[in-house]
């Protein structure tokens, strides 16, 4: 995470800005789509072989565009992307770029991909959306059409009012286990699907304590909650190169090592993703200054029976309300002043 951490500032020394969650302008110039920030942190992370083979895929002229994620030259195991405290052996031989690292997207669900109706964590999260992205419903062999990306846009440090050393960069995760058994499978490695939403303000986005109370103890989900979302697109830690926030990014909102949800019953499209890992107790993280700590996952954390966001706008996008510290930790511009005890 460390180097990751570092991989993140060299790019913003870089660019002056820090890079896109998806549909960042380098990519995007270029005409790829379904690019992540964790590809883009490929060349200062001594990876920019392969970075060079995925974007050598451009169109060089006309319409068209390529796909980041699926290029061939994506589909390997990157070292510093893996925990050695995780293992290896659930791992396919040709696995799409797994990662047990993840990049804050704030304290609130998230939208599980990019498309032009935004993301409401934009105005509290470091990792924003680009301003537009190729339309790959486009088939045009002339011309290449575009989506605008609501709320995109670019900013660098200077966003992060809250102070570089209070604000969260990344976190461990679990890559999927390949193995369901037994029933209800391990909490910290996969998606429950169809958890109810909240009613008490039409929210769609979730009551958290809903996702919480799907654990049938520290380790497995309740039996009643053990439908997983199981392809290969929206599997937790699995093709981070992509935009799909399951692969590559957590919400500040349950604590460490708490179960991972979706209010969907078919593709994950709002997700909560939980950091987690195999250490006892805890998660180790990294601030938005490169440093690291551990977080106990007895960090405080409150108001969960409230809905997750009041509004499903990305003006709205929760305001000043505070889960806890460890919510205020993961928001760049709460004006809070978390302390860990």
């Amino acid at each position: 995470m460390r180097q990751l951490s570092l991989a993140v500032h060299n790019f913003h020394d870089n660019h002056n800005r820090l890079p896109c969650h998806g549909a960042d302008p380098i990519v995007a110039t270029k005409r790829g789509r379904r690019g992540s920030f964790m590809f883009l942190l490929l060349p200062f992370m001594e990876q920019i072989q392969i970075y060079d083979n995925v974007m050598s895929n451009a169109p060089n002229s006309g319409g068209g565009y390529f796909t980041v994620y699926s290029s061939t030259d994506a589909l390997v195991k990157i070292g510093p992307f893996l925990c050695p405290s995780d293992g290896t052996s659930r791992l396919l031989p040709n696995d799409w770029n797994p990662s047990n690292y993840r990049g804050c997207r704030a304290d609130i669900p998230v939208r599980g991909n990019l498309a032009s109706t935004g993301d409401v964590s934009i105005p509290r999260s470091w990792l924003r959306p680009g301003p537009r992205t190729p339309d790959e419903s486009s088939t045009s062999s002339t011309n290449v059409a575009w989506i605008t990306i609501q709320g995109g846009g670019l900013g660098g440090f200077e966003m992060v009012s809250d102070g570089t050393s209070n604000t969260l960069m990344f976190s461990e995760g679990l890559i999927y286990d390949l193995d369901d058994t037994p029933t209800g499978g391990n909490i910290k490695s996969k998606i429950a699907r169809g958890v109810s939403n909240a009613s008490s303000n039409n929210s769609p986005y979730g009551t958290p304590v809903n996702c919480l109370n799907t654990r049938q103890d520290r380790t497995y989900y309740r039996a009643t909650q053990n439908t997983f979302v199981a392809d290969n697109a929206h599997q937790l830690g699995r093709r981070v190169f992509d935009w799909q926030t399951v692969g590559n990014s957590f919400s500040s909102l349950l604590p460490p090592n708490s179960p991972s949800c979706t209010s969907e019953t078919g593709t994950p499209y709002v997700v909560l993703i939980s950091a987690g890992s195999n250490h006892p107790g805890g998660v180790q993280v990294t601030f938005m200054d490169g440093s690291g700590r551990f977080i106990s996952e007895s960090i405080e954390t409150k108001n969960l029976g409230r809905a997750s966001t009041s509004k499903s706008s990305i003006e709205d996008a929760d305001g000043p309300f505070s889960y806890g510290v460890w919510s205020e930790l993961g928001s760049i511009n709460g004006n809070e002043n978390p302390t860990i005890e």
